[in-house]
């Protein structure tokens, strides 16, 4: 199921202030985490406590992204920054560490509270628009066909190479798209591959603007 994304701090006007490709590569990262999967380059972070974990982008520079997942009602982006030196620095270690001890000190009453004061990223939301990423609704349909190949991956019970086989293509070809390298992939594609093993698309067309 998917969740809300719940930005603490400055988190997400720093995220905002990635380049382009950054923000892109953190909003792919960012929904398959809201979509309930794990990220495809991401470390756990003990230092700053149980549960955390950082993504790590490697787009137009080093840029880390800090978060939690592990509370049922919500992802909590702690920090987001780029990284400069090779070990993260002691100031962004301390400030993740103070918002994640804020928010475990937050009654269930204060933390509802503290959500009206804080950007959230609503779950059916598109992460790629709260990141002004470019062509944002193509970048969401693409990261939910990449999480519907994933899906029916982990649910088949076969290895790389037989999924592969049975998909119609090279196993290389499958691990780029269970990893979310988003770049190899158009849309067309990822549905050609989906009805390949009989996963039909339908698309549902919606008109926001007031009538």
């Amino acid at each position: 199921m998917e969740k809300d994304l719940h930005w603490r701090g400055s988190s997400y006007k720093d995220l905002l202030s990635f380049p382009e490709q950054a923000r892109r590569e953190a909003g792919y990262q960012l929904g398959f985490i809201q979509l309930g999967f794990e990220s495809s380059d991401w470390k756990s972070m003990p230092t700053i406590g149980s549960g955390v974990r950082e993504i790590r982008i490697h787009v137009e520079g080093e840029f880390r992204v800090i978060y939690i997942a592990k509370h049922e009602e919500a992802i909590y982006a702690l920090h987001a920054f780029q990284k400069k030196t090779q070990k993260t620095s002691k100031r962004d270690i301390e400030l993740a560490r103070s918002r994640l001890r804020e928010l475990e000190q937050e009654s269930k009453r204060a933390r509802e509270e503290e959500m009206t004061k804080t950007h959230v990223t609503p779950a059916g939301g598109n992460i790629f628009a709260d990141l002004d990423v470019p062509d944002a609704e193509n970048e969401k349909l693409r990261l939910v066909l990449l999480a519907s190949i994933r899906e029916w991956f982990e649910s088949s019970g076969m290895t790389q190479i037989e999924a592969a086989e049975s998909m119609g293509v090279k196993q290389p070809v499958l691990n780029d798209a269970i990893n979310g390298r988003y770049q190899k992939f158009t849309i067309d594609r990822l549905v050609r591959l989906l009805a390949s093993v009989g996963r039909r698309v339908n698309v549902t067309i919606t008109n926001d603007r007031a009538a």
